[in-house]
C-alpha cells in the first residue's frame, strides 16, 4: 500500500530541542517545572523515573521549548538516539534539554501514528545512517525536518494506531508474565543460596554423624589444619627466599614476621549450625589476593588474551568476553588464570560492583584486568562452596556498602575489605553435599531463565515486525499469518 509522503517540515508546527540549565544536574530541584531528559524517553512509553525539575527562572530561560500534551519527543544525541514517545498530557508545560527534540505535528498527522512510525526498525536504521558527528551521535534539526513520513488519511492513521496498540497490548501482557517469571526465578535463586549458607539446604554433617553413629571433623578442626598449613607454606617460601639471598637464618626470629589472620569478631553474627564456624576469607586463601592488569587493546590481534568485565557479570568465560591486549608477558606472568580461581569485580556500577564468578578452565586461557581481584583458596575447602558464599546477598551487600567512590563514578572495593569478609564454614563433606544440591536445584532454574530470555527476545523481535508490517500496509494479514505471534503470546496467560 502506497501512502503520500511529506517532509516533517511540511506537517509539523514545531521541531526543536532545549538546553541544560547553567550548573548542570546540580542545579535541579525537588519540585518545580519538569525538565524532560533523554532517560525519560523510552520506546515503551514515558519514564518518569529521574524526572528533573526547574525553578521559575530556569524555566523562563527555556520558554522556547515548552512541551504541549501529545508532543512527540525524540532523542537526538548519544547512545539513546532515536528513542521516541508521546508526551503525557499531565506534562504539558514541561521543558526539554538539548538531548530531546519536540516534534509537534499538525492536525493531519496523529502524534501516536508519527511516534510509532519513527520507532519502526526501517526508520530507526535510517536515523542511524543520517546522524552527524565523528565523536558524538547526533541528529540535527535540519535532518529531522527533511525526514519524509507517510501521511494517509486521519481515519487510516487511527486504524493503524489502533491495530498496532491492540497487538502491543497482547505482547505487553506476555512481557509482564515473562518478567514475573524472571523475578520469581531470582527470588528462588536467592532463597536457595541463603538456605545453603545457613545450613538448611542439606542435612548437616553433625546430624548425619549422630544418625549413623559415627564421629566427624567439625569445621573448627578443619580451620586449624588450614591455618597450620598456611603458616607452614609461608615459612617454607620465606626460608627459601632467605637462602637464595645467601642469608640463612641463625634463629627463629624471622618467623615472627608471619601475619596470622585475625580471629573473627562474631558479635552480632547469626548462630551457626553445629559443626560450623565463622572465619575470614583471608584464612582460606592459598595466596594473597591479586589485582589484575589492564593494557590497551591490540590493533593487529596479536598479544595476550584478557578478560572483560562482562565475563564475570555474565558468568561466561568464553572468548566472546575477552579481548587481546598488548600486555607485556613478563609483567603478567603470574596473572594467568587457573581452574578454581574466583574473580571479583572490584569496580563497576553500584549495582554490579562485587559480583564474582568461578573460573573453571582451561589452564592459562587468559589473564584478568585491573578492575578484577583474583581469589585463590586453599585446596582444603571446596572452591565451589566458597564461590557460593561470595555470591550470597549478605556478602554482596557487605561489599557494596564498603565500596568507595564519588557519586556517579564506578565505586571500588579494596582487597582488605574482601580479605576481612566473614564467612560461615561447614565441615568439608557438608560443603560438597551443599554444592551438589545447589547444582541440581539451580540448573533447573537456569534452564527456565534461559527459556524466559529466549521468549522475551522473540516478543521483542515480533514488536519490531508489527511496526514494519503496519507501515507497509499489511499489519492485519501479516500478524494473522505469522507463526511467531500466537507462539509468543500463547501460554503466557
Amino acid at each position: 500500500m502506497t501512502w503520500p509522503k511529506m517532509p516533517l517540515s511540511a506537517v509539523t508546527t514545531k521541531v526543536g530541542s532545549g538546553a541544560t540549565p547553567r550548573g548542570g544536574k546540580e542545579s535541579y530541584h525537588e519540585t518545580g517545572v519538569p525538565l524532560i531528559r533523554s532517560q525519560n524517553v523510552r520506546f515503551e512509553g514515558f519514564d518518569r523515573d529521574g524526572l528533573a525539575f526547574l525553578d521559575s527562572q530556569q524555566a523562563r530561560d527555556l520558554d522556547g521549548v515548552i512541551v504541549q500534551a501529545n508532543d512527540v519527543l525524540l532523542n537526538i544525541t548519544g547512545a539513546s538516539i532515536g528513542r521516541v514517545t508521546v508526551a503525557p498530557e499531565d506534562l504539558a508545560g514541561a521543558r526539554v534539554n538539548q538531548h530531546v527534540c519536540i516534534v509537534r505535528p499538525q492536525a493531519n498527522l496523529l502524534p501516536r501514528f508519527l511516534s510509532h512510525y519513527l520507532a519502526s526498525p526501517n526508520v530507526q536504521a535510517f536515523m542511524m545512517a543520517e546522524q552527524s558527528g565523528v565523536t558524538r551521535q547526533a541528529l540535527t534539526k535540519a535532518k529531522i525536518l527533511d525526514f519524509e513520513v507517510p501521511v494517509p488519511t486521519v481515519d487510516t492513521q487511527q486504524g493503524i494506531v489502533a491495530a498496532i496498540e491492540s497487538h502491543f497490548s497482547r505482547l505487553d501482557a506476555a512481557t509482564a508474565t515473562l518478567e514475573r517469571v524472571q523475578r520469581n526465578l531470582e527470588r528462588y535463586r536467592a532463597s536457595v543460596l541463603k538456605a545453603a549458607v545457613e545450613g538448611r539446604l542439606v542435612p548437616t554433617e553433625a546430624e548425619l554423624a549422630k544418625k549413623e553413629g559415627r564421629s566427624y571433623e567439625p569445621a573448627s578442626v578443619l580451620l586449624k589444619r588450614i591455618l597450620a598449613e598456611r603458616r607452614r607454606c609461608w615459612e617454607e617460601a620465606e626460608l627459601a627466599k632467605l637462602k637464595a639471598k645467601g642469608k640463612p637464618p641463625i634463629d627463629d626470629r624471622w618467623k615472627t614476621k608471619y601475619e596470622e589472620p585475625a580471629a573473627p569478631d562474631t558479635d552480632g553474627l547469626p548462630e551457626l549450625p553445629e559443626g560450623w564456624c565463622w572465619t575470614s576469607l583471608d584464612a582460606l586463601l592459598r595466596e594473597p589476593l591479586r589485582n589484575g592488569h589492564s593494557a590497551r587493546e591490540s590493533k593487529d590481534g596479536s598479544g595476550i588474551r584478557t578478560l572483560t568485565l562482562s565475563a564475570v557479570t555474565l558468568g561466561d568465560f568464553s572468548a566472546a568476553n575477552t579481548k587481546v591486549t598488548v600486555a607485556l608477558p613478563d609483567k603478567v606472568a603470574d596473572l594467568w588464570l587457573l581452574p578454581g580461581d574466583i574473580l571479583v569485580e572490584r569496580s563497576n556500577t553500584p549495582e554490579l560492583v562485587g559480583l564474582s564468578a568461578l573460573f573453571r578452565g582451561p589452564d592459562q586461557f587468559a589473564i584478568f584486568p585491573d578492575l578484577m581481584i583474583r581469589v585463590r583458596t586453599t585446596p582444603r575447602v571446596d572452591v565451589e562452596f566458597i564461590a557460593t558464599l561470595m555470591r550470597e546477598n549478605r556478602v554482596r551487600s557487605c561489599w557494596r556498602s564498603q565500596a568507595q567512590g564519588i557519586a556517579g563514578t564506578m565505586p571500588k572495593i579494596s582487597q582488605d575489605v574482601i580479605a576481612k569478609t566473614l564467612v560461615p564454614l561447614p565441615p568439608l563433606p557438608e560443603q560438597q553435599r551443599i554444592v551438589n544440591e545447589l547444582s541440581a536445584r539451580l540448573s533447573s532454574a537456569d534452564a527456565a531463565a534461559k527459556n524466559a530470555a529466549l521468549s522475551d527476545s522473540r516478543v521483542r523481535r515480533l514488536r519490531q515486525s508489527i511496526l514494519n508490517w503496519a507501515f507497509e500496509g499489511r499489519l492485519v494479514r501479516a500478524a494473522a499469518e505469522h507463526p511467531l505471534f500466537d507462539a509468543a503470546v500463547a501460554g503466557r496467560r
